[in-house]
């Protein structure tokens, strides 16, 4: 295999994996209107950022493993 097929490889892979959807380490539930959403994805980038309207009660996280859904 030369350089140049690795090199097609390479391009390839990096194309694939930007194709694929983007992993998350942290979320973040904010209120509507209550924070400038842009300002805090790019100094966030690593959190997923869920805007719930406001006056209306926070998202909350369901540990599926603890009590798994029926059916899957």
């Amino acid at each position: 295999m030369d350089k140049l097929d690795l090199k097609d490889k390479k391009i390839f892979i990096d194309g694939h994996n930007e194709s694929l959807p983007k992993t998350y380490t942290k979320i973040m539930y904010v209120e509507d209107g209550s924070v400038d959403v842009a300002e805090l994805e790019s100094e966030l980038p690593d959190t997923k950022i869920i805007v719930y309207r406001q006056g209306a009660c926070p998202p909350e996280l369901k540990d599926i493993q603890s009590n798994p859904i029926k059916g899957y």
